[in-house]
C-alpha cells in the first residue's frame, strides 16, 4: 500500500508544478488512507476495541504530525465518526 501511495505522490509532483496543488493531493491521499485504515483494520472490533483503536491511532498521528511537521487531520471524536468530503478531501 505504501508503494501505491508513494507512486501517487510522485505522479502528482511530476504532473503538477504548483506546490499548493501537490499539497492538496497529498492531503487527499493521507485522508483517504486513514479512513481506509480505520475501517479495514479497526472495523473488525467491538465498541471497546474501536475506542482503543481510535485512541491509539490519534496518538500515532499526533506523534507523526509533530515529528514530520505535517498537519494530518485528527478528529476530536472517534475516527469512526470521521467522514470525508470528497470535494475537498477533508
Amino acid at each position: 500500500m505504501f508503494r501505491l501511495i508513494k507512486t501517487l505522490v510522485l505522479k502528482a509532483e511530476e504532473e503538477t508544478k504548483d506546490d499548493k496543488e501537490v499539497d492538496k493531493i497529498i492531503n487527499a491521499i493521507e485522508t483517504i488512507y486513514l479512513y481506509a485504515v480505520t475501517w479495514s483494520i479497526g472495523g473488525n472490533t467491538d465498541l471497546e476495541g474501536r475506542k482503543s483503536f481510535s485512541r491509539i491511532l490519534k496518538e500515532i498521528m499526533k506523534e507523526c504530525n509533530e515529528k514530520n511537521g505535517t498537519t494530518i487531520p485528527i478528529p476530536e471524536d472517534s475516527y469512526y465518526d470521521y467522514t470525508i468530503d470528497m470535494t475537498t478531501y477533508a
